[in-house]
């Protein structure tokens, strides 16, 4: 009984700090060497980022590294008395956007994919985006 209450203390007394050294749920900051096969490449800014269940990660080093979201910019309201523009090809101010490996452009709210000519043609927006 003696040697049951001994094992009890010591290993309530070590408990705590074995606890502390497995570290906690993780947050910004928080690495991993690889990331599951669910997690979406999204390139917004320029900035590629991989989002997993709401979280977003970047890669840093040999680790990618769980970020804050990046910034999500309001597009403005578009403008329904303006005649839509016509272009030979595309808008002229098209922001590439790679998501799930296909790349997309978009514009004003638009999307737009490039056919194997170089010619632009405009789709609806992809499912997910």
């Amino acid at each position: 009984m003696k040697k049951l209450a001994v094992s009890l203390l010591t290993l309530s007394l070590l408990s705590p700090p074995l606890a502390l050294a497995h570290g906690g749920h993780g947050g910004p900051g928080h690495g991993f060497n690889i990331l599951p096969d669910a997690a979406v490449a999204v390139v917004i800014g320029g900035l590629t980022y991989w989002a997993l269940n709401g979280n977003y990660y970047q890669k840093q080093g040999d680790d990618y590294v769980e970020v804050n979201a990046p910034p999500q910019d309001t597009p403005p309201p578009p403008d329904y008395d303006a005649e839509p523009q016509e272009y030979d090809s595309a808008p002229p101010d098209l922001t590439p956007l790679d998501f799930h490996g296909e790349r997309f452009y978009v514009s004003h709210g638009h999307y737009y994919k490039r056919d194997p000519s170089g010619d632009f043609y405009e789709i609806p927006r992809p499912e997910g985006l």
